[in-house]
């Protein structure tokens, strides 16, 4: 979780520089954008396969991203 919360972190900076010096396709936009979507799908197929339940609250998905990292 903590690497997909990094590299979207790296991600938004990468948008919020973009409005404020137009936008521009460069390598570093395109490597941070890739490397979000990179970790989001790990942390989605991640939170399918060590759930077992789908009706989980907030807090009992927590704990099962802590034991799966």
């Amino acid at each position: 979780m903590k690497d997909a919360v990094s590299a979207n972190r790296d991600y938004l900076a990468q948008i919020i520089g973009q409005y404020r010096i137009g936008k521009r396709d460069n390598m570093a936009y395109r490597v941070a954008r890739r490397n979000a979507h990179n970790n989001d799908a790990q942390l989605t197929t991640r939170s399918v396969t060590c759930s077992p339940n789908r009706d989980v609250t907030a807090l009992q998905l927590t704990k099962v991203f802590a034991s799966c990292a």
